[in-house]
């Protein structure tokens, strides 16, 4: 269960984003993760969706488990499939932009990298009427100029990660269960891909073993808001 201090950071947090936009300074550019300092909450994340079959199926263990998580989506599929992002927002997921058809980010000229981000945005926000926060580089491949463009002129805070489950190998289910259980630590952003079946058929026992373990789940802008928060708060 969620801490005492996490449930006010929680509450804060969304207390904050009535008047925080994505240049007021509480933020950081770009969050991977912030060992500790935000107690045993950490974010899983999936990235490459929605997958037309397998996203739904996951949707279902999430809710069976009553967790919420990021997608970061491809604005292509996200056109192809806006029901599915549209449930996983209903339900309580973050959607982000993951671009539109998964090009390196700092190997295309700045304008094909807007405009692989705004069509990205108007596939969620067609299909969600809600505009992402935060966006993923394709393949993780970014640096720090590219962060800085993204944040200021896509509005978008890039958001990487600090635990891969290295699921895109297509390991068997109880090497991405356990590696990962022996991975973990407090404030983790947790790498996954919703295309991959043994990913959807790893989550209940994962989920379960993390839950075991004292973890509570937060959507990656939840997690990153709550260490921008804290250390608004505390002066650090």
């Amino acid at each position: 269960t969620m801490t005492s201090f996490n449930r006010i950071l929680v509450l804060l947090v969304s207390l904050f984003s009535l008047f925080q936009n994505a240049s007021c300074g509480l933020q950081s550019t770009v969050y991977s993760y912030n060992d500790k300092k935000v107690g045993k909450t950490i974010a899983l994340t999936f990235d490459d969706g929605p997958h037309g079959t397998l996203t739904p199926q996951l949707l279902d263990v999430l809710k069976a488990k009553n967790v919420s998580v990021t997608f970061f989506v491809m604005g292509i599929k996200a056109q192809l499939h806006p029901e599915i992002i549209k449930r996983a927002h209903e339900e309580g997921h973050e959607i982000a932009n993951h671009a539109w058809d998964h090009p390196v980010l700092s190997k295309i000229p700045r304008e094909t990298v807007t405009d692989q981000l705004k069509r990205t945005t108007e596939a969620i926000e067609k299909a969600i009427k809600v505009t992402p926060k935060t966006m993923r580089p394709p393949y993780g491949n970014t640096n720090k100029g590219l962060n800085e463009y993204i944040f200021k002129n896509e509005k978008l805070q890039v958001i990487m990660w600090s635990l891969d489950t290295l699921d895109w190998k297509r390991p068997p289910v109880n090497e991405i269960i356990s590696k990962t259980i022996q991975r973990v630590k407090p404030g983790a952003v947790i790498l996954c891909h919703d295309i991959h079946p043994g990913t959807i058929a790893a989550m209940p026992e994962l989920i379960d073993q993390l839950k075991k373990a004292g973890y509570s789940f937060a959507t990656a802008s939840q997690l990153s808001a709550m260490q921008a928060t804290r250390r608004h708060l505390r002066g650090a």
